[in-house]
């Protein structure tokens, strides 16, 4: 059972009812994974469930998966939260991946005041899209329950005041 993917309707999954997967996530399994029905397969909602079950129909935007069982994963303690400070290339994505796939929590990205790159407030949202984008299919790659948390830029002044509620390293 190789195949992972992501789906809202996960959330409302129960032990004999069925998931419909539609969106990016079932194109691309229809497409690239050669999906066809009777595939085994997990579906997770991101937020700590993911149902095992066997695909019982498959069309060309979605498919339909028959629930066999449902996990659900607690939230971990301690939690463990990165602030990745903004690098050139794709160093800094490439720490968010990497950090995903090793179990974090949650990713601050940090506008440290020696760092070279910055991110402009205004395009600061498209930035944090993509790094969504990398959490998420980081969580996909190492079959996570979770999608980690994305905070919004902080400075160095930010991530200092965060330090009276958490324990940072």
């Amino acid at each position: 059972m190789a195949h992972f993917y992501l789906s809202d309707d996960a959330s409302a999954a129960v032990e004999g009812g069925t998931i419909d997967v539609t969106g990016s996530e079932a194109r691309h399994a229809i497409t690239v994974g050669r999906l066809t029905a009777g595939e085994r397969m997990r579906v997770g909602d991101g937020k700590g469930l993911i149902a095992h079950g066997v695909v019982s129909a498959v069309g060309s935007d979605r498919f339909e998966l028959r629930v066999e069982s449902t996990q659900f994963d607690d939230e971990p303690r301690p939690r463990l939260w990165l602030a990745q400070a903004l690098a050139k290339g794709a160093r800094d994505e490439l720490a968010i991946q990497a950090a995903t796939e090793l179990g974090v929590d949650g990713v601050i990205p940090w506008a440290a005041s020696r760092s070279i790159v910055k991110w402009d407030r205004a395009k600061a949202p498209k930035h944090e899209k993509r790094w969504g984008s990398i959490l998420r299919e980081a969580s996909k790659q190492s079959v996570r329950s979770r999608i980690p948390a994305l905070k919004p830029l902080a400075s160095t002044a930010q991530l200092a005041a965060l330090g009276g509620e958490n324990q940072i390293l």
